[in-house]
């Protein structure tokens, strides 16, 4: 970050044609801190109080209070009001008329298109599954899929609840689950 600010000092010790330039540094100075990690001191007061669950850190909830979140997360959702419309206003537009996809790989999209219009798939992946979705990560705090797949080639997917899972088992080769 220091040699961004010597750039900065640099440009503004010139004359004023410079100025574009400089809101340019300026801004990707912004962007550098961010992605460094930088967070503002005044924002980590907000996480105060707060408890990192699954993070990196390998901290998380006891699972039978994890269940009780759920289960109060839900009477919640269905017994208040405000609760409810939050779920709902969030759902509005965050899925909208539906969440759709596009690639430019032609192969990949007549594979997605099969998967995403199959009758056996329009309970997740209609319109009104995707809202119901919406509506399970609201109120649970996780979402689950599982998928199927068949000799055939087809895959189906569902849902899965997060009261019946108990752990989770990584491989821990994987890197991308680290």
């Amino acid at each position: 970050m220091e040699i961004v600010n010597r750039i900065l000092e640099v440009f503004r010790s010139k004359d004023v044609r410079h100025e574009q330039l400089i809101n340019n540094l300026e801004l990707a100075y912004e962007g550098l801190r961010e992605a460094a990690g930088y967070i503002d001191p005044v924002l980590l007061q907000d996480d105060i109080g707060w408890n990192a669950i699954g993070s990196a850190t390998g901290t998380g909830l006891a699972e039978p209070l994890r269940r009780e979140y759920i289960r109060r997360s839900r009477i919640l959702e269905k017994q208040d009001p405000v609760s409810r419309h939050i779920v709902r206003l969030y759902t509005d537009f965050g899925v909208g008329t539906g969440i759709t996809y596009t690639t430019e790989q032609p192969n990949v999209n007549q594979i997605l298109d099969n998967f995403w219009a199959a009758q056996r798939n329009r309970k997740i992946l209609s319109v009104r599954g995707q809202r119901l979705s919406s509506k399970k990560i609201l109120t649970d705090g996780e979402l689950m899929f599982v998928i199927f797949g068949a000799p055939s080639g087809e895959h189906t997917i569902r849902h899965m609840d997060p009261l019946h899972i108990t752990d989770i088992a990584v491989d821990p080769d994987d890197e991308a689950v680290s």
